[in-house]
């Protein structure tokens, strides 16, 4: 992975020379992004660079405190806007929430599902990752909170019409602990509810997690780097739970073991790999890895998923992991990203909950993704050794 930047530090491009993986960036003249591409860039990029082939672009219009007042979206970056495309216009409240999302004028896209929120910030109601559309087959969730403004519940709606909407079913219920961490998932989105329980370090790293009460093999030990601490590492993976790694009898799959990630400058997890296979015997060396799958990331952490050599691609991981977008946690069953005290929703690029720590952290926009810079692809880093990723 090849990065280039700017003397203020902004990312101009990320080169991976792979599969339309390549991206670009544009900023403002406060050096806020306001525009990225995806598609391939060439071995030795232009100045400024220029994609070969572009395969979507995104643009962001920002007002001063780093909301989206207008989003587009060019599906196949021919820089026209027609089927496919969006055109997006939203409207904020005093205190920085969405409060509309619709359609420009004459622009192209379906109006979303507006959100809702309570007193003390949190999201109550809002359109679902990925269904957004206020119209027919579009899904809209609503989200409950405990007294420590923790969410505990999420439940979800069909539309059949722009003002017609289906009952509440359940997607999941979560438990935490005095500290506020996460220990308990139920999903509820199979045909039966399955559990998945967390365990901690000092540090809120998940160290195991197991299915479905299972106290004595766990399904995921994971291991982190020590320089960050969303940089996973690797991971045992036991598919069965049953304390041994194996081929999948009745799938062949070979997920079980031991699984190591790679990373890019922002702790994105961009691939999962293996270098043994399941009975633990090493892959010959002219195979040097097997590659699971393969990440890539739009700037403000929408995911596409591939398998290991790029020839199909997944709405969901097909190995069950869940750290992607800067290490963290993915719920499939929402779409929403799990950072420890909130939640984060990347098709609307901002958390759903307000700031815990308020304005100590030194934002007046307590739920923008990045604070007002609004940068998601620059490296946010306080360690100063980290720094050298800018350079």
């Amino acid at each position: 992975m090849e990065y280039a930047y700017d003397y203020a530090g902004n990312r101009l491009f990320s080169n991976a020379n792979r599969n339309g993986t390549d991206h670009i960036y544009a900023y403002d003249d406060l050096n806020r992004l306001k525009s990225s591409g995806r598609g391939n860039l060439p071995t030795t990029p232009a100045d400024p660079p220029v994609l070969s082939r572009t395969a979507d672009t995104h643009a962001w219009s920002l007002d001063a405190l780093g909301n989206w007042t207008d989003f587009d979206f060019d599906f196949n970056g021919d820089g026209s806007f027609g089927t496919g495309d969006l055109q997006q216009e939203r409207t904020h409240n005093g205190v920085n929430e969405i409060t509309a999302i619709g359609i420009e004028a004459s622009g192209q896209g379906d109006d979303w599902i507006d959100p809702v929120f309570d007193t003390a910030g949190n999201m109550t109601q809002g359109p679902k990752p990925g269904d957004e559309k206020k119209a027919a087959d579009g899904k809209e969730h609503r989200y409950t909170y405990d007294a420590w403004n923790r969410m505990v519940k999420v439940e979800v709606r069909t539309y059949t019409s722009p003002t017609v909407a289906g009952a509440w079913s359940d997607v999941a219920v979560y438990e935490y602990d005095g500290r506020n961490r996460r220990i308990e998932k139920t999903d509820k989105t199979g045909a039966a509810d399955v559990d998945y329980d967390y365990y901690y370090n000092q540090s809120w790293q998940v160290l195991e997690t197991h299915e479905a009460g299972d106290a004595t093999y766990p399904l995921v030990q994971n291991v982190y780097h020590p320089h960050y601490v969303d940089a996973i590492a690797l991971r045992w993976y036991d598919d069965d739970t049953d304390g041994t790694f194996e081929t999948d009898t009745d799938t062949g799959a070979t997920n079980d073991g031991l699984q190591y990630y790679a990373h890019d400058a922002n702790y994105n997890v961009i691939a999962v790999f293996m270098l043994n296979d399941p009975t633990g015997t090493p892959i010959p060396a002219s195979t040097a890895v097997t590659v699971l799958e393969r990440y890539d990331y739009s700037p403000y952490g929408e995911v596409r998923i591939f398998d290991g050599g790029y020839t199909a691609s997944y709405t969901t991981s097909q190995i069950g992991n869940p750290y992607l977008y800067t290490g963290r946690r993915y719920d499939e069953e929402t779409g929403l990203y799990h950072y420890r005290r909130r939640y984060y929703n990347a098709r609307l690029g901002r958390f759903i909950n307000r700031d815990p720590i308020l304005y100590d952290g030194g934002d007046m926009n307590l739920n923008a993704y990045v604070g007002c810079v609004t940068e998601p692809v620059k490296i946010h880093l306080s360690e100063p050794e980290l720094l050298r990723f800018q350079l």
